[in-house]
C-alpha cells in the first residue's frame, strides 16, 4: 500500500514593488492566506483518502493460513490418494486406448496429455475437482489453508512429502499409460504392525485350540525343544 504525503508550500513574502506588481502577484498566486486555506482542505481529504485506503485494505485482505493438526492433513492427502488412484487408473486406459487407435505416437510428449486433462472442460479434471472438494468440506478446510499447510508448515514431514509425490508420480505414471497400484503408504508402520499382532493372535487362538482338543481326545503331544 501507499501513504499520500502532503508538504505544505513555503509562505510567500510580500516585497516592495509598485501597487501594479502586488495586484499582479495576487492575480497569479492567489492571496496568501487563501492559498493556506486551500492546501489545508486539500491536505484534509488526502488524508481521510488515505485513511479510507487503509481501512479498504485490511477489510478486504484475506486472513492468514489456519495450522491445521498433522493428523488431519495425512487423512485429508490419504483420501485424496484413494480418490485419485480410481481417477488416474482411468487416465491411463484412456491413454492407452488412443495409443491402440495410433491417436498417440510412440514417443509421445505425456505433457500433450497433460494439457487435455486439465483443460476446462476435461471430465477429469471436474472429478478432480469434486474429488477435492468433498475432502475439504468433510475435514472442514480449505483448499488455500491445505495447500498451506503442506507445502510450508509441513514441507519438513517426510510422510506428508512422501504421500504428494506419490500422487504426483502417480499421476505422471497415468500420463505415460501405466494404471497406478495401491499406494502402500496407507500401510503406516503402525498400521502394518496391528495387523501382525492381530494375525499372531489368531495364530495362537487357532493352535491353543488344536492343543485342548487333543487333550480331550487323550492324544499325548510331544513338544521339540
Amino acid at each position: 500500500f501507499f501513504f499520500l504525503m502532503i508538504r505544505r508550500p513555503p509562505r510567500s513574502t510580500q516585497s516592495r514593488s509598485s501597487a501594479a506588481s502586488d495586484v499582479y502577484k495576487r492575480q497569479v498566486h492567489g492571496d496568501p492566506s487563501k492559498m493556506e486555506s486551500k492546501t489545508k482542505i486539500i491536505g484534509g481529504v488526502a488524508l481521510l483518502a488515505s485513511a479510507l485506503g487503509l481501512g479498504y485494505y485490511f477489510l478486504s485482505k484475506e486472513p492468514e493460513p489456519k495450522v491445521i493438526q498433522r493428523e488431519t492433513v495425512l487423512s485429508a492427502l490419504r483420501d485424496l490418494q484413494a480418490e485419485f488412484t480410481k481417477i488416474f487408473e482411468d487416465i491411463s486406459t484412456m491413454v492407452n486406448e488412443l495409443k491402440k487407435m495410433k491417436k498417440l505416437s510412440p514417443d509421445y510428449n505425456p505433457s500433450i496429455v497433460k494439457e487435455i486433462i486439465f483443460s476446462e472442460d476435461s471430465v477429469y479434471k471436474r472429478r478432480m475437482t469434486t474429488a477435492e472438494t468433498t475432502i475439504y468440506q468433510r475435514y472442514n478446510i480449505t483448499e488455500r489453508d491445505f495447500q498451506t499447510n503442506c507445502s510450508e508448515n509441513y514441507k519438513n514431514d517426510p510422510e506428508i512429502q512422501k504421500i504428494q509425490r506419490e500422487i504426483q508420480k502417480a499421476l505422471d505414471d497415468a500420463l505415460r499409460g501405466i494404471p497406478p497400484y495401491q499406494l502402500p503408504s496407507i500401510l503406516t508402520k503402525e498400521v502394518t504392525f496391528d495387523i501382525f499382532k492381530k494375525m499372531l493372535s489368531a495364530f495362537a487362538k487357532q493352535i491353543k485350540t488344536v492343543l485342548l482338543e487333543r487333550h480331550r481326545n487323550g492324544t499325548h503331544i510331544l513338544y521339540l525343544a
